[in-house]
C-alpha cells in the first residue's frame, strides 16, 4: 500500500493479529492498549515509586527515561519521520479504537513502556521482568489495534530501551550527589 520495503512485512504481521480478533481479546486488549496511553502506567508506577524512599531512585530514573522518551520518540523523531498510521492507509480495516491522531513512527506506547520498564530492570531484576511483559503486551496491542506497524514497534522498543539505560547510566553516576536519592 506504502511502497515501502517492509511493506510485506509489515502487513503480514498486521493481517494475522488482525485474524485474530475477537471480542473478548479485543476488550483484554483495549485494557493493555488504554493504560498504555501517554505513557499512564508508567506515570503512577513512577509516582509510587518515588514517594517510597527505598524505591526513589528508581522511580526518578523512570522518570528521566520516560520524559527522554516524549521528548524525543514523540516529540521529534515522530513529526520528522511523519509516517502514516496503517489504518489510515487501509480503508478497508475497521478500527476498535478510536483513531490516534499523530504520526506513527515509533510507537509512543512501546517507546515510553520500554523505556520504564528497562529502568525498573535496571535497579531490580524481579520487578523488571515483570514491567518488560507490560511493555510488551501494550506493544502487541498496537499491532493488534492495526495503529502501528511491526517496524514502528520495533523502532519504538530499540528507542525505549536505549532510553531507560541512559536514565539508569546518569541516576547510578549522579544518585550520591541527588540530595534524597
Amino acid at each position: 500500500m506504502t511502497g515501502s520495503i517492509t511493506d510485506g512485512f509489515d502487513y503480514g504481521i498486521l493481517d494475522w493479529f488482525a485474524g485474530l480478533h475477537n471480542p473478548v481479546l479485543t476488550e483484554i486488549f483495549k485494557l493493555f492498549t488504554y493504560i498504555g496511553e501517554a505513557g499512564a502506567i508508567w506515570i503512577v508506577i513512577g509516582i509510587i515509586l518515588i514517594i517510597r524512599k527505598p524505591t526513589r531512585h528508581i522511580g526518578v530514573t523512570l522518570a528521566v527515561a520516560i520524559i527522554l522518551s516524549l521528548a524525543i520518540s514523540n516529540g521529534i523523531i515522530k513529526n520528522i519521520v511523519a509516517r502514516s498510521r496503517p489504518c489510515w492507509l487501509n480503508p478497508d480495516v475497521k478500527l476498535l479504537i478510536p483513531n490516534p491522531w499523530d504520526y506513527s513512527f515509533p510507537s509512543g506506547h512501546s517507546s515510553a513502556g520500554f523505556a520504564s520498564a528497562t529502568a525498573i530492570f535496571a535497579w531490580n531484576r524481579r520487578y523488571g521482568m515483570a514491567a518488560l511483559v507490560l511493555a510488551g503486551l501494550i506493544a502487541v496491542t498496537r499491532m493488534y489495534f492495526y495503529v502501528h506497524f511491526p517496524t514502528d514497534i520495533i523502532a519504538g522498543v530499540i528507542l525505549g530501551t536505549a532510553y531507560g539505560i541512559v536514565a539508569y547510566i546518569f541516576i547510578k553516576r549522579f544518585r550520591s550527589k541527588i540530595p534524597g536519592l
